[in-house]
Formats: C-alpha cells, structure tokens, sequence
C-alpha cells in the first residue's frame, strides 16, 4: 500500500497506486474507525463470510470465506462454524477456532476499548459488557465452532461476522498495549492482500 498521493514511481503491469487524501491511523480492525481505514481492513483480514448484497432479495447474503459452511439450530440459540482447511494467516500458522473466540474476547473487552465495545448485546455478557466466551463458545474442534445464544436473544450472522485477528499474535500483548503495538505496523493477517510496509 502507497500512502503518498505524489510518488515518482512508475507502477509495475502487477501494481496499483491509489492515491488518498492522507494517512490513516491504522489499520488495526480493532481501531479502524474511518471509512478509509475499513477498506484497509477488509482487504487484510478475513471475516468468517463475504458479505454480498442481493439487489432482488433487498438484503445481505453470506457466502464462504473462513468459514466453508454454518448451521444454525431450531431456534436460533447456537450457530455452528465449520472452518476451511486452506486458510492461514500471512505467517504461515492456521487459522483456528481458537482465534474467532479470542477475537470476541479482546473485541469486547472494555479495556481494550475497541469500536465493537458495546456492540455484543446477543451474547452472553458480564456486567461490564465484557462478552462470557465460558458460556457463548464451545470450541469442538480447531475447526469447528459452537457459539451460543440467550434464550432472549435476536442474533444475526452479522453479530458474528467481524474481522478476526490472530491470537498468536496478540496474546503476547497486554490489552492496554494494543493501540500502540509494534503488531500494528507489521500486521499477520489473512485476506487477499498482505502489507509488505507502511511508510507513514
């Protein structure tokens, strides 16, 4: 990704530039505010499907992207994730079930103070909004993800579709250290495309 508008290079046949008005701040999903930012975002990480609009249904459909396949139960209380065998994130380790629970974990920590905070009311939560992962996931296989409802509950698969991160990753870190972590310069990610640097 080229950040600067004005570059005296002459691209590659295999090369866009796309010039913007300025920098962004990051390119964390936890913190990607901006419209700008999001785009980023969506081009670096995976979320469990695509999201695509159907213009004749006149609503979002899902199709595959970490996740090959989902079931949800009678009553819309569980979703099972079964996950693709093929994906790894830009390090080379395999994406897991491991990874999408600690993604809603740090997601809606409130220390962590990300843009989902707050947003998990379809979730087992504590008090503090902090998302109970002991009683909202079941981790059957690396693979294969159970997540649970209360019975009150209206979920919808865009509860469950963010950008996951890499738990690897980020467990090294404390989670008053994530906006300023060296990981966000050098992001492990998973999408399409993968950051080779970023000179601010």
């Amino acid at each position: 990704f080229l950040s600067s508008c004005v570059d005296d290079k002459i691209p590659t046949k295999n090369e866009i530039i796309i010039g913007i008005q300025a920098d962004v701040q990051t390119i964390n999903p936890m913190y990607a505010f901006s419209l700008i930012e999001g785009n980023l975002v969506d081009l670096l990480y995976m979320k469990p499907a695509n999201e695509i609009w159907d213009k004749t249904l006149g609503k979002i459909e899902f199709e595959p992207m970490i996740a090959e396949k989902w079931e949800w139960n009678k009553d819309s209380t569980s979703i099972k994730l079964y996950l693709r065998d093929d994906i790894y994130w830009s390090d080379g380790k395999t994406i897991t079930a491991e990874d999408i629970v600690f993604t809603f974990d740090v997601y809606s920590d409130p220390e962590v103070n990300s843009r989902f905070f707050g947003l998990f009311d379809d979730f087992y939560t504590n008090e503090n909004l902090h998302i109970d992962t002991a009683k909202s996931f079941t981790i059957i296989s690396p693979k294969e993800l159970k997540i649970n409802f209360p019975e009150d509950a209206s979920p919808d698969f865009l509860d469950i579709n963010l950008e996951i991160i890499p738990k690897h990753i980020w467990s090294q870190y404390s989670r008053n250290e994530f906006e300023y972590a060296n990981a966000n310069f050098k992001p492990v990610t998973s999408g399409p495309f993968k950051l080779d640097k970023w000179e601010k």
